[in-house]
């Protein structure tokens, strides 16, 4: 993690974020949602929202006093207590991606496999800078479909302790991992605390499908944190302007917060957006520029107009190699999301080619990028040592600090060492260690 000790300028005034959450509610109240479920439209029934055919209309009235019962932090627990998160307050907390195919081994490609799994499990463990664990790091291609999101979801606690990103999605499979997180920490103790964060997106333009809505049903019941999202792009599926993917995406994610705080009030929902532009000659999706960036920005500012912690994508590029433009739109895309004061922020290390692969080469660069925005956000030390006049007077005019006792110890605060090359990133791997019939229950239950 990272703390937000400074932070950039906003991109948006209180009028502009009056103007999109006015917007906003002129689509939730006039032109609604589409929800293809037809257990989230009783929810929406029972408690009085309007519901026609498949569409959910909110007043302001109902979306405000729901939006308000969210909380603006909570903690999210580990297995190890001493990587217990605070989100929402000043830092910022780091993750790694999410759902690529593909595995970028010294710039080769490959369709990600098991053993590439957990070999990044190790890596993003080792991370002194990644907080959370889990989810689908890289799609493990090789293996059963129906035991997939249960093998991953085995390997993220097996290889480490940190705090957990949840696998899978619809009905069966999100039950089934819920039920490995009560059989991990004891039903009680998860059903009283956070423990599991999981990732649930809108279908833009304004829709949610049967299967995200599954998933956020039985998540919300479990009271477990909820991270609601958009992933609408710019003169795609959503307008060809910033201000009119924020208003659209806006209306998506309150919807999917609202049908949380239905189920089961207070529980925890992180604004959230992976929002992009679409290149306009070729289509495709592109996140490597300053547009992307406004809407990291954007996002973190609307999030806080809600009182909710926010989520982005944040150490992401266009580039298919570990090249310099791969270096430059990382830096400005994470520099970008610390300074907003974003509180998680996913593909922190390791992103390349959009979202669609990860790159072990890339983990160290982007891991050596997170040092220096780190030691950026720790400012500049002023006081009488670091000032020192009297290692000026000492050394005196046309001197040397080179060889100065002063310059020495001063050395030893700055970034220290580079991080080290991938082929010996593992030489201080240890696994955490786990009960031995807690692992053999859970190992079971993943391959069943």
């Amino acid at each position: 993690m990272i703390d937000n000790n400074f932070q950039i300028q906003h991109l948006l005034s209180k009028k502009d974020l009056d103007l999109i959450h006015n917007n906003t509610v002129k689509l939730l109240e006039n032109q609604g949602i589409e929800i293809d479920n037809e257990k989230a439209l009783s929810v929406f029934k029972q408690n009085g929202i309007k519901v026609k055919d498949k569409k959910v209309y909110i007043s302001e009235q109902k979306l405000e006093e729901l939006i308000a019962q969210i909380p603006s932090s909570f903690e999210l627990k580990a297995r190890n207590q001493k990587n217990n998160l605070e989100i929402g307050n000043s830092k910022s907390i780091l993750g790694p991606p999410l759902g690529p195919p593909f595995i970028y081994k010294k710039e080769d490609k490959e369709y990600g496999t098991y053993d590439d799994y957990n070999q990044l499990m190790k890596y993003y463990h080792l991370n002194q800078y990644i907080d959370l664990v889990g989810g689908d790091i890289i799609a493990t291609t090789d293996l059963d479909e129906n035991i997939r999101h249960k093998k991953m979801f085995y390997s993220a606690v097996k290889y480490s302790d940190k705090a957990l990103i949840g696998t899978g999605s619809g009905n069966s499979e999100t039950k089934e991992i819920l039920e490995m997180a009560k059989t991990l920490f004891g039903e009680n103790e998860f059903n009283n605390n956070n423990y599991v964060l999981k990732l649930v997106g809108a279908s833009s333009p304004l829709e949610y499908n049967n299967t995200a809505l599954n998933t956020l049903i039985n998540w919300a019941k479990a009271g477990q944190p909820v991270s609601v999202y958009a992933q609408t792009m710019s003169g795609m599926t959503g307008p060809n302007s910033l201000a009119g993917v924020l208003t659209l995406q806006n209306a998506e994610i309150l919807l999917g917060a609202v049908l949380v705080q239905l189920i089961n009030s207070k529980t925890p929902v992180i604004y959230s957006s992976t929002s992009s532009v679409t290149d306009m000659k070729s289509g495709d999706i592109t996140v490597g520029n300053s547009q992307y960036t406004k809407i990291i920005a954007a996002v973190a500012e609307i999030a806080d107009y809600y009182n909710m912690p926010s989520l982005v994508a944040g150490g992401i590029t266009d580039s298919e190699q570990t090249d310099n433009q791969a270096g430059y739109e990382t830096m400005l895309n994470m520099h970008t999301a610390v300074g907003s004061g974003v509180d998680i922020i996913i593909y922190a290390a390791g992103s390349i080619a959009d979202y669609m692969g990860v790159s072990y080469k890339k983990i160290i660069q982007d891991t050596n990028i997170l040092k220096n925005i780190e030691n950026y956000q720790n400012g500049i030390e002023v006081n009488e040592d670091s000032i020192a006049q009297d290692v000026v007077k000492e050394v005196g005019i046309g001197g040397n600090f080179m060889t100065h006792p002063h310059t020495m110890e001063s050395l030893e605060k700055r970034l220290g060492k580079k991080i080290s090359t991938e082929n010996n990133v593992l030489s201080n791997y240890q696994q955490p260690k786990i009960n031995n019939n807690l692992d053999k229950k859970l190992k079971t239950m993943s391959n069943k």
